[in-house]
């Protein structure tokens, strides 16, 4: 029997796999736990928490070895939950249907778009790095602006030739973001 990969489902306005927003730091760290060790994986690291202070709460960042969860807390309550694409390498990240880091970005718009309008940080849609899908409180972002049609740019080309097969990992998202609606 073939070894299935683990499948870690984004709901919106409830949360991504075991990690819920509401949750408190403890509650969290242990639903962080729970989603590790489902995974099985024979890595001796500990947990890895770091934390940034903001004006409105804070953040913890989780890690294990390459997994990264970052939970936004909020009077102590898990306001914003995300993922990065490492964690898609060891899960399939499923957001209504789609897997959030296996679907070029372009195509992953497309589909959200049946179910929220979508904002984005750029003139052109498709050069865009942050995209804010409001209705059902999901944030996208990638690392760079990218997309086919900029191989058809000669000074783009001339900029960036040396990096351009680099580039094609930039049709994918880097990282999802779950926040309360």
């Amino acid at each position: 029997m073939k070894n299935m990969m683990k499948i870690l489902p984004v709901i919106p306005g409830e949360g991504i796999g075991a990690l819920k927003l509401g949750m408190s730091p403890a509650q969290i760290r242990e639903a962080v736990s729970q989603e590790l060790s489902s995974l099985h994986i024979a890595d001796a690291s500990v947990l890895d928490i770091s934390t940034d202070r903001e004006a409105e709460g804070y953040t913890l960042r989780y890690q294990k070895g390459a997994l990264f969860f970052m939970v936004r807390y909020i009077h102590d309550r898990a306001a914003e939950i995300s993922v990065d694409r490492s964690t898609g390498d060891a899960m399939h990240v499923v957001l209504l249907g789609a897997d959030v880091f296996k679907t070029r970005f372009d195509d992953l718009l497309h589909h959200l778009k049946h179910f929220s309008q979508c904002c984005f940080d750029s003139e052109d849609e498709l050069l865009g790095t942050d995209y804010d899908f409001c209705d059902i409180g999901i944030r996208l972002w990638r690392e760079e602006p990218f997309h086919e049609k900029l191989l058809a740019d000669k000074a783009y080309m001339e900029t960036m030739h040396a990096v351009i097969e680099e580039m094609y990992r930039c049709l994918y998202f880097d990282m999802i973001t779950l926040r309360s609606l």
